[in-house]
């Protein structure tokens, strides 16, 4: 079979197994808790962006309590955000028909909202699971992106999630595609690590100046990671594609197929480019294990 046929076969996996997802059971619930996320308009997401930049699920204090049983830990910060509310305006009893509508006058107030990094209780559902293990080739893999990295200038940093406010959050990493930097956390299996070392490598690669939506970014980035492993013998299927579903949710299929179609030939030149530097430490380890 030729690369281009694995790369294609790889490629359809994703889609047959996005489309598994959207059928369980488990992306029906998720769908269902995730709706009652309130969605914010493009100045209070700004605000928020502003105050806690690593923030994912926000919602008040009391809806945190009672739509998700979880909790405020005590201390937290509040988020300030912008709440319309209205006013009832009176009726001149002299000039105004009783009978007409009430009128309202639209005002605002600053509200407090938390972030989930900010709460503890009960887990939110979730269609990803974490990779576990430990593969024979996930090391040797692992070092090699990371020398690639380091030929394209590109700095990575391993850090524990305690160290880091957005890995604290809960993301397994995260990569600034104009300064060439990329963060995993270390306290994961190393096939996790390297999957997200991957995820983030192709964001610096393919995300340095896109206008595409962070839909598309996620989906090419999760789809490179999940081709990249697959060809070296690694399936991140069990988080890839539960992950590629969040994002594609509401994504017509054409639109979907197309964002696949489109970086096969990215996928395939990070394939390339890390497979000599790969090969180069799986025959250093053999040298050493002989004497």
């Amino acid at each position: 079979m030729s690369n281009n046929e694995q790369l294609s076969l790889a490629f359809n996996k994703i889609e047959q197994g996005v489309e598994q997802v959207r059928q369980s059971e488990s992306y029906k619930k998720y769908l269902k808790v995730m709706s009652q996320f309130h969605d914010y308009s493009i100045c209070n997401s700004l605000l928020i962006y502003s105050q806690c930049p690593h923030a994912s699920y926000i919602a008040g204090y009391k809806a945190w309590k009672t739509l998700f049983n979880r909790y405020v830990i005590k201390g937290s910060k509040a988020i300030k955000i912008i709440a319309p509310f209205k006013i009832k305006v009176e009726k001149d009893v002299d000039t105004e028909d009783p009978n007409d509508e009430d009128r309202y006058i639209l005002r605002y107030k600053t509200v407090n909202v938390f972030d989930i990094s900010q709460t503890e209780g009960q887990e939110l559902p979730s269609i990803v699971s974490e990779i576990q293990g430990y593969h024979e080739n996930a090391q040797f893999l692992l070092d090699a992106f990371q020398e690639l990295a380091k030929e394209k200038s590109i700095q990575i940093l391993f850090k524990d999630s305690k160290e880091d406010k957005r890995l604290c959050s809960g993301a397994n990493g995260y990569a600034n595609p104009n300064k060439n930097k990329i963060v995993i956390k270390r306290d994961m299996s190393i096939n996790h690590q390297l999957k997200t070392m991957i995820h983030e490598y192709a964001h610096v690669l393919l995300h340095k100046s896109t206008d595409s939506s962070k839909e598309q970014k996620e989906i090419e980035a999760e789809s490179v990671a999940f081709v990249v492993c697959n060809s070296f013998g690694l399936d991140t299927s069990e988080y890839s594609f539960g992950y590629i579903t969040s994002w594609s949710q509401g994504m017509k299929s054409e639109q979907f197929k197309k964002i696949l179609q489109d970086i096969q030939c990215k996928a395939n030149e990070i394939i390339e480019s890390v497979k000599p530097i790969y090969y180069k430490k799986m025959e250093e380890n053999k040298n050493e294990e002989k004497y």
